[in-house]
């Protein structure tokens, strides 16, 4: 009996690393705001189901992806940027399909958030 859960266990963890989307590379993506648009570079690095790499476009520099995951097609980091000079986690949750990543992007409190698309840049 122990044999047999350890084999569902290792198939059920082999499935969900092998239909993870593979992000690994740089996404580009126009984020639409009240004041300017702007456009983000995200630098995505993938191992496993963890997510690390920069977020460029928000701030004057890059700016390094916290907390970040993906499993299967669902993408979730932070980032910390800026706001009026005071520091913002903002939150992103995406889906990928398609050659495309489909973000909400909010802040921590929930009372703001935004849409984006993040396509794949050669």
């Amino acid at each position: 009996m122990k044999r047999a859960w350890f084999l569902f266990t290792l198939l059920a963890l082999l499935t969900t690393l092998l239909f993870s989307a593979d992000i690994t590379g740089k996404w580009k993506g126009m984020l639409v705001g009240a004041d300017r648009d702007r456009e983000l570079t995200f630098d995505f690095t993938v191992k496993g189901e963890a997510l690390t790499g920069t977020v460029s476009g928000m701030l004057d520099h890059a700016v390094e992806i916290k907390d970040g995951k993906i499993q299967g097609s669902a993408v979730t980091f932070s980032i910390l940027s800026e706001y009026q000079g005071q520091a913002v986690k903002l939150l992103y949750k995406g889906q990928v399909s398609a050659g495309e990543i489909h973000f909400t992007i909010g802040n921590e409190e929930g009372g703001w958030s935004t849409e984006l698309v993040a396509k794949r840049s050669s």
